[in-house]
């Protein structure tokens, strides 16, 4: 895993011991290129390009247009597309990466994320400089941001389990989100987003010719994010580890992967895993997580974390990886988003459902079947208490629909928070941001 920090602006005494400062918090392998002076400080687990007032920086593992960019090193690639694209040189890099581009005439510092948010990149922006990192717990710790916790973060962690962007835990400090950059200079931020994927909703009549098209590039990509190494895979017997795994077993010849299974009835998948490792003949190791584990790992797993994260997944992910490492392994590969692509979920099938309500003319809808549905009495009836059920859920618009049943929604928010705390929120936030990334969409 890469990291990165810095900041432009914010003069300090001693910019040394504020960039120590800073990756005292790094959850992985400190980074070792550094470079600090009285304006600026750097520091990356990759080299840096200096030249004279720009310094670049760039992470994870991108991959350039042209072949001459591809021989130079990342952070001298990064250079050279800034002097000819300026603010689009993100559309010129794929693969997962984070880069920064210090201009120190120019008094600016230009960020961006990968298409997909597979890298992290946080920042803090003042009108005195601009603060940046993989992690946030690393920006709050310069001593001009601080780490004092944002309200709205810990309300948008219970809602959604993590704190999404472009929000953090820490006040001041926000978190680009998949494909944005943010450009600061001299006390001014813009940003802006320099990809957006393309649907074409449409009937289309060649299918076979897709489908031929989309296993090329399934194969393409699942070789590139392997490149050289030995490569293991997650396997929890689902849609996308399943195909990653498949697909690299046909590629490999020969392919480990790794499982957890749960001693409870209800929660265990090993049977599915088994049925994927049968199938595509597959080297598995598995592992039955005990109670005991679960206790040990809680706080190690926490520990990587640079803010509140309660996803269970966490817990078989940390086992699976471990287990892996012991056995050899640097790289792993797994599936993520593999049902929102393909409707894995039931939830998304169950839409066309609600879908097909809004079907019926509208003057049936608001003129007999609502009035009918809400007749007093008719909750205590079950048909009737569904249909009810069925009408105020098909009545509420996407993204928000698929939230209805989120634990916020359930009882009152005065009985779960302090009046204080609620007048410090916008309880409603959460749903402005799912909408917002749900109307970008074309």
């Amino acid at each position: 895993m890469h990291r990165l920090a810095g900041w432009l602006g914010h003069g300090t005494s001693d910019a040394t011991q504020t960039l120590e400062l800073m990756l005292s918090h790094c959850s992985v392998a400190r980074p070792s290129h550094t470079h600090t002076d009285a304006a600026r400080g750097l520091a990356a687990n990759l080299p840096l390009a200096m030249d004279g007032p720009l310094a670049g920086v760039i992470t994870g593992r991108p991959r350039f247009a042209s072949q001459e960019l591809q021989a130079l090193p990342a952070a001298e690639a990064l250079l050279k597309l800034w002097r000819r694209h300026g603010r689009d040189t993100p559309k010129h890099i794929h693969g997962n990466f984070a880069l920064a581009v210090l201009d120190q005439q120019a008094n600016s510092v230009f960020l961006a994320l990968d298409r997909i948010g597979a890298e992290k990149l946080a920042f803090a922006a003042s009108r005195q400089g601009m603060v940046f990192s993989s992690q946030a717990d690393m920006v709050a710790a310069h001593p001009a941001v601080g780490r004092e916790l944002d309200p709205q973060g810990l309300f948008n962690y219970i809602y959604f389990f993590q704190v999404p962007a472009p929000g953090s835990i820490f006040k001041g400090v926000e978190k680009l989100l998949p494909a944005q950059w943010a450009h600061w200079q001299n006390g001014e931020l813009s940003r802006g987003f320099y990809w957006a994927l393309k649907y074409r909703d449409a009937p289309r009549e060649d299918f076979a010719a897709q489908s031929d098209r989309f296993f090329k590039v399934l194969r393409e990509s699942v070789a590139r994010a392997k490149g050289d190494d030995e490569a293991a895979a997650f396997l929890s017997g689902g849609t996308d580890s399943s195909t990653v795994s498949g697909v690299l077993k046909e590629l490999t010849g020969k392919l480990s992967t790794f499982s957890i299974g749960f001693d409870s009835d209800g929660f265990d998948e090993m049977e599915y895993a088994r049925i994927a490792g049968k199938r595509f003949g597959l080297d598995m190791n598995e592992y039955y997580v005990q109670p005991a584990d679960i206790m040990e790992a809680i706080p190690v797993i926490a520990g990587h974390y640079d803010e509140p994260f309660a996803n269970e997944s966490a817990v078989p992910t940390y086992f699976c990886a471990k287990l892996a490492a012991e056995k050899g392994f640097k790289v792993m590969l797994a599936g993520d988003g593999g049902d929102e692509i393909f409707g894995g979920n039931e939830r998304y099938a169950k839409q066309k459902v609600f879908e097909r309500y809004h079907q019926v003319p509208a003057v049936l809808r608001k003129g007999l079947i609502e009035p009918l549905a809400h007749l007093p009495g008719m909750s205590a009836l079950p048909p009737a208490r569904k249909a009810q059920s069925y009408i105020r859920q098909a009545n509420m618009p996407l993204p928000e629909r698929m939230e209805s049943y989120n634990f916020i929604y359930r009882q009152p928010l005065k009985e779960m928070f302090t009046g204080d705390f609620l007048a410090r929120v916008d309880a409603q936030q959460p749903g402005a941001l799912l909408k917002e990334v749900y109307d970008r969409a074309d």
